[in-house]
């Protein structure tokens, strides 16, 4: 039996905002960015940070995904004799779940392509107003400065929200428990026909 379901979100919990420090800290320390209201995807863009932002942000769309997996599976033990609307309404779920950590997958492998397309409308409004050299060094005076404070800020929001809600998954993980995965094999593999080895061919024909 799997009893340790809840080290999935505790992981995610704990994972993610390592990754958010770790990056922002090393950026802030090479001055890739500025301190003030930097962009999630801004402190993952040059190298070195950029290789552990994405390798964790990698790992932890892993667990995101089997996190969502297992939550998908609980709901359906609870609401085994529920109405097809809800169960319905959980396999959306599964799918946007999944969904989800597929993003966090794109945002940690393709940092300069959500950096140059920011994902919300404060986002898209500063940039058109942006008339600076380097949008991760973004300074007042460089144009759309209230748009970035509002969209940089509803950028952490939305991923502090993101951890605390797998937050919240970990103590009902820790009353459930899954079995093991099983393998069936459905066809018999037959063994490969073993050759002979050919006397004659290995110590010589004899006169």
């Amino acid at each position: 039996m799997m009893g340790y379901l809840y080290l999935l979100p505790l992981s995610v919990s704990i994972l993610v905002p390592f990754t958010f420090i770790i990056s922002y800290v090393i950026a802030i320390a090479r001055g890739d960015v500025e301190p003030a209201f930097p962009y999630i995807s801004d402190t993952g863009t040059e190298p070195p940070e950029s290789c552990i932002f994405g390798q964790l942000l990698n790992i932890s769309a892993v667990l995101i995904g089997l996190s969502v997996y297992v939550r998908y599976r609980q709901t359906i033990e609870y609401h085994r004799e529920g109405p097809r609307a809800l169960l319905r309404l959980n396999k959306i779920s599964l799918v946007l779940g999944v969904v989800a950590a597929l993003g966090v997958s794109l945002v940690a492998n393709f940092q300069l392509v959500f950096l140059k397309n920011k994902a919300n409308i404060a986002g898209m409004l500063s940039m058109k107003k942006f008339t600076g050299d380097d949008m991760t060094k973004w300074y007042p005076e460089d144009g759309g400065w209230p748009e970035h404070l509002v969209s940089t800020a509803c950028e952490w929001v939305m991923a502090i929200s993101f951890i605390l809600y797998f937050a919240t998954y970990i103590l009902e993980f820790r009353k459930i428990e899954m079995t093991e995965i099983q393998v069936y094999i459905v066809e018999e593999m037959q063994p490969l026909p073993i050759k002979e080895p050919d006397h004659q061919d290995s110590y010589g024909s004899i006169a």
